[in-house]
């Protein structure tokens, strides 16, 4: 076994090695089977509240049958009775020690966690075979029999309503969504009550959804109930000022997503259970980690938090030169010196120590957002754009930019490559400067391309895509974990 990284995690593994980490992995967190999910289902609660949810952050303890949450202290309450100081995070599979009073690392542990993780079946969504009902219904609606290269189906131009060019871009994005667009062409939003519709975001793009894949009427539409109801709720939106794309797609994922997420009596919400996470959470949210490391001693210090979408500066390259997507996720999740000026108090040492700090990504989204910071703040106080050309792939693997794959000593079978495989769907452009730009966008329509310019939609090559000036990129993961 390896070394382990407190005293308490090596009396631990000489007494019992790891079967116990095994078993909670397999049947609590990260459980294969049917059977093990509905057993988990049943036995994730504390066990003094009985509360479910994910604010109370529920651990198990590593040394008995006992489940608590870690907020609301009766986690503590159980280990200060029977003195049993290990405990593992049931969202996230992170060990705590008691006695440590922090979260520990250690390598055994880590290789436990991935390879039950990676355990997971996982599969391309399966191709659909229509049955004797569905060829009936098909051969009496012969204009929706196919959708290939040459239909119209879902393109739609969107009139530029004074500006509105950044609003544009976002809803041609959202719409080309594969696991957004099924949501709501499958009406799994009930219809609110008439007097509410009209002030409803999620009604508004159900209607958009419905509009764009009808495939009754091609002209283009004018979402001017879209742009009131963003007014209403981002003042900072507000006006026919041109507008940032980025900031008005993270204003209509966090409008949509508190509109449709769970209301529940604390407010809390169980992200370990599906049907507590609103469509933008499952879509679009992933989780990053901050490990901060003293230099000192060694000691990792490590926060995990949600994200939505990956903001990343654009690296300095020679004049002519090109900067790659690749080199921007890298810079992303370079190990960074925090230096004498912020210093941490390491519990360790007992004492402030210079750190280093590295961001990783611990989960990832169905639909990874990637924004490039092309608009920074000049010396002068001004702003100015970031026209550095910026290569990007058609497939984009986002295996070396996760945690586990920043632990150079596991084993390359703990990283299932395949999982990490995102494919580009939509790519949102910005032309010009800060005073007079324009925003346009490519979407990706089942294996063609088209360009989406306000209401003119037009054939596109997909060399014409990856050379165009990218502001956001939007990728679909290639297979999903059921």
């Amino acid at each position: 076994m390896g070394s382990a990284s407190c005293e308490h995690v090596a009396a631990f593994k000489s007494l019992y090695r790891l079967q116990p980490l095994h078993i909670l992995h397999r049947k609590l967190i990260c459980p294969h089977s049917e059977f093990f999910s509905r057993e988990a289902i049943s036995l994730l609660k504390c066990m003094f509240c009985r509360s479910r949810r994910v604010r109370s952050r529920l651990h198990a303890c590593l040394h008995c049958v006992f489940i608590g949450c870690f907020d609301k202290k009766h986690l503590h309450k159980h280990q200060k009775t029977t003195g049993h100081n290990l405990s593992i995070d049931l969202t996230f599979g992170n060990t705590h020690c008691a006695s440590c009073r922090n979260y520990i690392y250690d390598d055994d542990f880590e290789k436990v966690r991935l390879a039950c993780k990676n355990g997971h079946n996982h599969q391309s969504l399966p191709v659909w075979e229509p049955d004797k009902v569905d060829l009936n219904f098909l051969a009496q609606h012969r204009m929706r029999l196919t959708v290939d290269g040459k239909s119209t189906l879902g393109l739609r131009g969107l009139v530029n309503q004074g500006n509105t060019c950044f609003m544009n871009v976002v809803i041609q994005a959202l719409t080309h969504s594969p696991v957004l667009r099924d949501y709501f062409l499958m009406e799994k939003h009930p219809k609110c009550p008439p007097n509410e519709i009209s002030s409803c975001i999620v009604c508004e793009f159900s209607k958009i959804f419905q509009e764009f894949f009808s495939n009754e009427n091609s002209n283009p539409m004018t979402p001017y109930r879209l742009l009131l109801l963003v007014w209403r709720n981002s003042e900072y939106l507000a006006g026919y000022e041109q507008q940032d794309a980025h900031e008005f797609l993270i204003a209509v994922l966090d409008m949509i997503h508190e509109r449709l997420q769970p209301k529940i009596e604390s407010g809390s919400i169980d992200l370990t259970v599906q049907a507590d996470r609103s469509i933008i959470d499952q879509v679009f949210t992933g989780f990053m980690q901050s490990n901060v490391v003293c230099n000192q001693c060694g000691n990792i210090s490590q926060t995990i938090d949600p994200l939505r979408d990956i903001s990343l500066d654009i690296p300095q390259v020679a004049p002519g030169g090109v900067a790659s997507l690749m080199d921007c996720l890298s810079k992303f999740t370079k190990k960074e010196q925090l230096g004498n000026a912020s210093k941490i108090n390491c519990k360790k040492c007992g004492k402030r120590q210079e750190s280093s700090k590295q961001l990783t990504i611990s989960r990832l989204p169905v639909v990874a957002c990637l924004h490039l910071k092309r608009f920074e703040q000049t010396a002068t106080g001004s702003r100015s754009k970031v026209a550095t050309p910026v290569s990007f792939p058609k497939t984009l693997d986002m295996g070396p930019f996760m945690s586990s794959a920043r632990n150079t000593s596991l084993s390359p079978e703990f990283c299932d490559s395949d999982h990490y495989k995102y494919e580009l769907f939509a790519v949102v452009n910005h032309m010009g400067n800060l005073q007079s730009g324009h925003y346009t966008s490519f979407i990706r329509q089942t294996s063609s391309w088209f360009r989406c310019d306000d209401s003119l939609i037009t054939k596109a090559s997909i060399e014409q895509v990856l050379n165009s000036e990218a502001y956001l990129l939007f990728y679909h993961k290639k297979s999903i974990r059921f």
